[in-house]
């Protein structure tokens, strides 16, 4: 058999997502009525999946969807912005007046 590629954890939550529709859970109250017992219920979702999906109930519950969704992404993000930028850098962004 092979060896299955490591997946992401975006591409993880997708899955997911992807799992719950194919179950009929399509709008955000029924996710946010979903039990465990339910979801364990439904074909080809474990006992470690219910972890995710209660991160997902949570972040319907608090409207942040896309950001649950893409937190991987926007953690790297800020800590680029985040970064002082070099003194050659600075000093090259800096914004000379005319006649300079």
């Amino acid at each position: 058999m092979p060896k299955r590629a490591k997946t992401s954890k975006i591409q993880s939550k997708f899955e997911m997502i992807e799992k719950l529709a194919l179950h009929g859970i399509t709008t955000e109250e029924q996710i946010k009525k979903l039990t465990p017992k339910e979801a364990l219920s439904m074909d080809e979702i474990s006992f470690d999946d219910i972890s995710l999906i209660h991160q997902i109930q949570d972040s319907v519950k608090e409207n942040k969807v896309f950001s649950f969704l893409t937190s991987e992404l926007t953690d790297t993000v800020e800590i680029k912005s985040t970064e002082k930028p070099s003194r050659k850098a600075k000093s090259n962004s800096e914004v000379k007046a005319d006649g300079e």
